[in-house]
């Protein structure tokens, strides 16, 4: 009798043993595609309370500023600018007078609640962009339609006019989907932005 519970204790500790080599880890991907480029890619959006629609549309040509390549990208309610990423950093160059700007205005790379800043010489006054990621691969409802991996960031412009202090002329909170870009801006009392339509090609 013992020698039967002595076999079958140990082939119930072989047949855990061969389970246990079965199991797998499922490896964890993270979001790391807010701003997708690819040519012909179409995003339009809505603004409320107007309602007015515009779009944005990913041209698919290369643009080389600062020996760095660019992405050219058109928005019909406001020109041409071009985006670029660098190691989980999104940036956009942005035409200002004679010259363009590079706004630093993404990061997919760094923990909930980092922030950082730029000074830019616009128009003649100091003008201080300041921005907190504040949400991370979270979910979003937009106008009906659920959007995974959720990335925001809170975008403060501060403009020096030789005062004491500093004024802060806005304060908008924008959220981006993994393989998708733009979806949403919340711009306070202002009102509010949101995607309407999006094709983004392979």
């Amino acid at each position: 009798m013992h020698r039967y519970l002595f076999i079958a204790l140990i082939s119930f500790i072989i047949l855990t043993l061969g389970c246990k080599k079965t199991e797998t880890v499922k490896e964890v991907v993270l979001p790391t595609n807010f701003q997708p480029v690819s040519a012909g890619s179409a995003w339009t959006y809505a603004e409320y309370p107007l309602t007015n629609l515009y779009s944005t549309y990913a041209n698919g040509v290369d643009s080389v500023f600062n020996k760095k390549v660019y992405y050219e990208m058109f928005t019909t309610n406001a020109g041409f600018s071009w985006v670029r990423k660098e190691n989980g950093n999104y940036y956009r160059l942005l035409p200002n007078l004679d010259t363009v700007i590079e706004f630093n205005y993404l990061k997919d790379n760094v923990p909930i609640g980092t922030k950082w800043e730029k000074t830019y010489e616009i128009n003649g006054f100091p003008t201080t962009y300041k921005y907190l990621l504040w949400e991370y691969d979270e979910p979003r409802l937009i106008d009906g339609e659920v959007y995974e991996h959720c990335i925001t960031i809170r975008e403060e412009t501060h403009v020096d006019f030789g005062s004491v202090s500093d004024s802060l002329m806005s304060s908008w909170d924008y959220t981006y989907a993994n393989d998708v870009g733009l979806v949403y801006i919340n711009r306070g009392k202002s009102g509010q932005i949101y995607l309407k339509t999006f094709n983004i090609k392979p």
